[in-house]
């Protein structure tokens, strides 16, 4: 199978995530959240969009406010 899915790298700031979305006419299919993602594109965490929509325009990092699996 092949998922079409978003990526942000983990030192991206939240003001410019909000406006990379905005680019797209329409996200994926059943997207809830952002995957977040370092360097060398391994899975760091996610960003849900719910989140991301209530921290408006923010100087915080992607990484200051993604949710990590243990």
């Amino acid at each position: 199978m092949d998922f079409d899915v978003v990526s942000v790298r983990e030192d991206t700031k939240v003001e410019t995530v909000t406006r990379y979305l905005r680019r797209f006419d329409s996200l994926p299919h059943h997207t809830d959240q952002i995957f977040v993602v370092d360097r060398d594109e391994r899975l760091k965490g996610v960003l849900p969009l719910s989140k991301l929509i209530r921290l408006r325009a923010s100087e915080h990092s992607v990484a200051q406010v993604m949710v990590t699996r243990s």
